[in-house]
């Protein structure tokens, strides 16, 4: 019991120190494009994180979490999840794609078409990742995460 308790005060350190970088790196990268972007720009970006941070929610579908939370995980089940994620991340993708004159025409920015297309394959890599990262975080290496 003690070694678990001891992974888990050290998950939880790195898992803090892994969020509290991105919220720095994030924080830095925001002041740096506002000070380097017009108004208009700036807000063009904004959409696009929008449309990135809603498509990214539906490209888990929580089969992620699933890896990490079951007891016994075959290579079969871990197969299965990476596909499945690796299919919807592409297909996200090609939507995207695809639509992008729509979504930017639906959110009323006609510029937006064309940063859409460039973050596109953000939800391919997502899909690509997801299934690593479960099993890192199941055997509690939480360092190489962070």
């Amino acid at each position: 019991m003690s070694q678990l308790k001891s992974h888990v005060v050290r998950g939880t350190r790195f898992a803090v120190a892994g969020r509290l970088l991105r919220a720095l790196v994030g924080i830095a990268t925001l002041s740096i494009l506002s000070r380097h972007l017009t108004p208009q720009e700036f807000g063009i970006m904004a959409l696009v994180a929008f449309v990135a941070a809603f498509a990214q929610i539906l490209a888990d579908f929580g089969t992620r979490v699933a890896i990490v939370q079951r007891r016994d995980v075959t290579k079969l089940q871990e197969d299965s999840v990476f596909w499945t994620n690796t299919a919807i991340g592409a297909a996200i993708m090609v939507l995207i794609l695809v639509f992008a004159e729509q979504i930017s025409w639906l959110l009323g920015s006609d510029s937006m078409a064309g940063p859409l297309r460039w973050v596109s394959p953000i939800f391919l890599m997502g899909g690509l990742q997801g299934v690593p990262l479960s099993v890192l975080e199941r055997s509690f290496a939480f360092g190489r995460l962070a």
